[in-house]
């Protein structure tokens, strides 16, 4: 390999290596928002097991409609 091939191939390598830690760096934060994402639905079903109740007068009717007066 003459030297201008291997300066280019050199300059592809760093730059496959660099787009590879970009792109490796993407797919962590997608990990963790779906990680995030998890949490926080436990937090919110664990919360919801302990309002829920048997007497339906009590359970959550949704909102109003129409408003009232």
């Amino acid at each position: 390999m003459n030297p201008l091939e291997q300066l280019l191939f050199d300059n592809a390598n760093e730059q496959n290596t660099r787009h590879g830690i970009l792109l490796g760096k993407e797919v962590v934060a997608i990990e963790e928002a779906i990680m995030i994402g998890r949490k926080v639905d436990e937090m919110y079903a664990s919360r919801n097991e302990e309002v829920v109740s048997d007497d339906d007068s009590t359970a959550y009717q949704g909102p109003v409609w129409p408003p009232g007066p």
